[in-house]
């Protein structure tokens, strides 16, 4: 039974033979259902995170919210880490993001974000 493709079967009790099917089988080719079933999905969905739209179809990572905080102070900073994922394009002194390590304050985009959601967990 498949009541997503208007597919159903009826089999009745035998004697001798446990169940029999009063119907001849369907086949539907694999092609058909997967055309059908996409025609049927919006490509285009609302992020939960973030609350922007994307297409499901191009949904890699990368352009969602910042996964981390913003590192405004010098003690909000791991030495190590940060400094060396600024390497020398920043300073351990300049503000940044610590997911992606980016120094604009306004991007709403975080490189090492994880793919876009639109179920929430």
């Amino acid at each position: 039974m498949c009541p997503e493709y208007n597919i159903y079967h009826t089999r009745y009790p035998q004697d001798n033979v446990q169940f029999m099917s009063k119907e001849k089988p369907q086949f539907i080719p694999l092609t058909d259902i997967k055309d059908n079933v996409s025609s049927l999905l919006s490509s285009t969905h609302i992020c939960y995170k973030c609350e922007r739209e994307f297409n499901i179809d191009d949904n890699i990572g990368g352009n969602c919210k910042h996964i981390g905080i913003w590192h405004s102070k010098y003690n909000d900073c791991s030495y190590l880490k940060c400094g060396f994922n600024l390497g020398k394009t920043a300073s351990i002194g300049q503000q940044h993001w610590s997911c992606c390590y980016s120094l604009d304050r306004e991007s709403d985009t975080c490189s090492k974000s994880g793919p876009h959601t639109f179920i929430k967990h």
